[in-house]
């Protein structure tokens, strides 16, 4: 079974998705996340360096 279908099934979110859940776009999420300043902890999928994201807590906000 491929990698992201196991993090799929275990929660994770691509970009996009953790993006609508934080009101800002995938590619921010992305940058954030190469900056270390996301605070959501990234796994990485396949090396192509897509990587997937643990959901946020409902009360955590993204550091400025």
């Amino acid at each position: 079974e491929p990698r992201r279908a196991r993090l799929q099934r275990a929660g994770l979110l691509t970009a996009q998705e953790l993006g609508r859940m934080l009101g800002i776009s995938g590619s921010a999420v992305r940058a954030r996340r190469a900056q270390g300043t996301l605070g959501i902890r990234a796994y990485r999928v396949d090396d192509t360096g897509e990587h997937m994201y643990e959901a946020p807590d409902r009360s955590a906000s993204l550091p400025p």
